[in-house]
């Protein structure tokens, strides 16, 4: 992408003048690298990278090249290798941390920004914006917006395809796809191609789109015409388009159609050449066709580039990039207000906070008259993202996040809704190179939760209460206090599980686990769930010869070991005799009057002693707890031996009890 708009930058290229390069094969791969010619050079350069002992510089144009046709891992690659070679040279580290960053390494760009900040700490700003690209990018990754995105297959192609915007219900796009030659004279079809890319010039195309909703897949047996000739008759590239509101004049991009190129100066002595970017614009005759196109009054393409036009919503002003003087970066978004007739008015840079001190490019203007552009100054997640100012906020810039921005390059975003629309990307799962996506709106996925923290007593609202709701997939935790209806509100995702849980003081309770649905029975985002908390017990105060019964402690019949359930009464216990260090009790067990006596006794003291022990093996002191046995000597009823009486009154009679010897 970054190819259709760079302009005048000035390389910093190792090695020694050409005249002074050996001839042949590096010879003929550097004519073509100096004349931007990269998919040519690359061949070539990478037979010499492959000999032993190439030289570095070599690496390095390897490497740019690469970079400049998008295949960052290869660029990755030979920068790291030239970066051996050349530990002095210092500016590459910071090539190497975006190619990182590109590729989704954003640990490693950020330990490459940290060495080249080191080196040169003047370049702060931007190293540490790009630094919290990385940490943002990290986290943006985790939580994408709400949005579908769609590659519209049917219409890309392994070449470039970018910069749709909707005309007349149809859709107008740029392209450099080969298969459009089928729409050219044969005039056309034998000028020569792109050498940066080795591919055909960019055009602009009209697609069909009646009938069709985004979502829905554009496909190539639509009717695809050239937009005009008009548009296209330039030699070299032409696109994007933009519409004013009422679709009577068009502004489009063209590069310098003179043949007086802008030198580019290269450190060593070296030149190559660029050409710079111009608007033109037309309007519509009586019959409705379009008029020959004029040249925008502020072009001044032997000295800088002016391109990417945008209209506002009222079609008084017209956005467009820029690298004239007077800018705050390498290319900048400027605007003109409208004069009188065709003409603008002087133009104004956006200054700052949306022009960085690197790349602002492709605006487009939103349903709202919200300004949509990329750059690769503020803080992304890698290459261009796609970036928001809001209308009438002239100092919040917003990250679009993904799926609309990815560690690639990610461009020219038109949405007349702000819910359907399109933007390009050349990132990964594509056709090839730049890549146009639909986009739209999903139903929400998020929900709202009522949770209300009451008294079980007496069902009243615990105001002041604090209430943590916990996702169990992330296990992220938020907490947030109650007000005097004892409530409060989370938005929570919908379809997962969530943990509920209350907190009151001197009060407990139990956390509530639910599942939050994809959509409630009354069509209502709102679901509404209760916490139940009891006020705490007041605690008891013991004193010697005070007795308790220790409830559900049970044995099984005829035997005295200690049950699973009986363990967690006697973990009570335990709990009491932690909490009164210096007591000390008698544990008597006691049967009913069943059996003989002698049986009795000896079942009644075996268990007081199973009691006792497992209290020892919680670590209670020996001394602490007696074991007494009592048989049916202590009766609490009539039940004794030969009284007809109910199981109920018998089991009145078979007990635990604790009895407080000493405090």
């Amino acid at each position: 992408m970054t190819k259709y708009f760079k302009i005048l930058l000035c390389l910093s290229l190792p090695g020694a003048a050409i005249a002074q390069e050996q001839q042949g094969y590096k010879q003929i791969a550097d004519k073509h690298f100096y004349r931007l010619e990269y998919a040519k050079a690359i061949g070539i350069y990478e037979k010499l990278a492959a000999k032993p002992n190439a030289p570095k510089e070599v690496n390095y144009k390897l490497a740019y090249s690469y970079q400049e046709t998008n295949e960052y891992a290869k660029a990755l690659d030979q920068y790291s290798v030239y970066h051996t070679k050349d530990t002095v040279d210092k500016e590459v580290l910071y090539t190497i941390g975006n190619l990182m960053k590109t590729l989704q390494r954003y640990e490693d760009a950020k330990r490459y920004y940290a060495e080249y900040l080191v080196a040169f700490p003047d370049k702060r700003d931007i190293v540490t914006t790009q630094m919290r690209g990385c940490d943002s990018a990290m986290l943006w990754t985790r939580n994408p917006a709400n949005f579908a995105v769609y590659n519209e297959s049917g219409l890309n192609t392994n070449l470039s395809d970018w910069g749709a915007s909707v005309y007349n219900k149809q859709l107008v796009y740029t392209s450099e796809d080969m298969k459009n030659e089928v729409l050219q004279t044969k005039k056309e079809k034998r000028k020569k191609k792109y050498g940066w890319t080795g591919n055909p010039y960019l055009r602009l195309y009209l697609a069909d789109t009646k009938g069709y909703a985004i979502g829905d897949t554009l496909h190539m047996d639509r009717a695809i015409s050239d937009f005009g000739v008009f548009a296209n008759s330039s030699k070299y590239h032409v696109g994007p388009a933009t519409f004013s509101p009422d679709n009577s004049m068009v502004f489009f991009t063209v590069t310098n159609k003179s043949d007086k190129q802008q030198r580019l100066k290269i450190k060593k002595g070296r030149v190559g050449k660029q050409r710079n970017l111009q608007l033109f614009y037309s309007t519509k005759d009586t019959s409705g066709q379009w008029k020959e196109p004029i040249a925008f009054q502020y072009n001044k393409p032997e000295d800088y580039s002016v391109g990417h036009a945008a209209f506002s919503k009222d079609g008084n002003r017209i956005y467009f990039i820029s690298d004239m003087p007077g800018g705050v970066g390498k290319t900048d978004i400027w605007y003109c207000d409208k004069g009188v007739g065709d003409t603008w008015k002087t133009p104004q840079n956006m200054g700052v906070p949306v022009n960085t001190t690197e790349d602002e490019a492709f605006p487009t203007i939103g349903k709202n008259g919200d300004l949509y552009f990329s750059s690769n100054g503020h803080a992304g997640m890698g290459g261009f993202d796609i970036y928001k100012l809001s209308q009438g906020k002239t100092s919040v810039i917003a990250n679009m996040k993904p799926p609309f921005n990815s560690s690639y390059d990610d461009f020219y975003l038109t949405s007349a809704d702000n819910k359907t629309g399109y933007f390009s990307s050349n990132r990964p799962g594509g056709k090839g190179s730049d890549d146009i996506y639909a986009f739209k709106q999903m139903p929400s996925r998020t929900m709202v939760l009522k949770a209300i923290l009451v008294n079980k007593q007496d069902s009243k609202p615990l105001q002041d209460g604090t209430l943590d709701l916990t996702a169990s997939i992330s296990k992220t935790n938020s907490r947030k206090n109650t007000d005097a209806k004892g409530t409060n509100y989370f938005v929570i995702d919908k379809g997962l599980d969530f943990i509920l849980k209350g907190e009151y003081k001197d009060y407990t309770g139990e956390a509530v686990l639910f599942k939050s649905l994809m959509q409630n029975e009354d069509g209502s985002d709102t679901l509404v769930k209760y916490v139940y908390l009891e006020p705490k017990a007041k605690p008891i105060e013991y004193k010697v010869g005070d007795k308790f019964v220790l409830e559900d402690l049970y044995y099984d019949y005829n035997k005295y070991n200690i049950r699973t359930d009986a363990a967690l009464v006697l973990d009570k216990l335990v709990d009491v005799l932690n909490k009164y260090p210096t007591m000390e009790i008698e544990l008597s067990s006691h049967t009913d009057s069943r059996g003989s006596d002698k049986y009795n006794m000896t079942l009644s003291q075996n268990r007081a002693t199973s009691a006792v022990q497992y209290l020892y093996s919680k670590g209670i002191a020996k001394y602490r707890v007696k074991a007494q046995g009592y048989g049916e000597t202590r009766l609490l009823n009539k039940c004794k031996n030969n009284v007809p009486c109910s199981e109920e009154d018998h089991q009145m009679n078979r007990r635990t009890e604790v009895k407080v010897l000493k405090m």
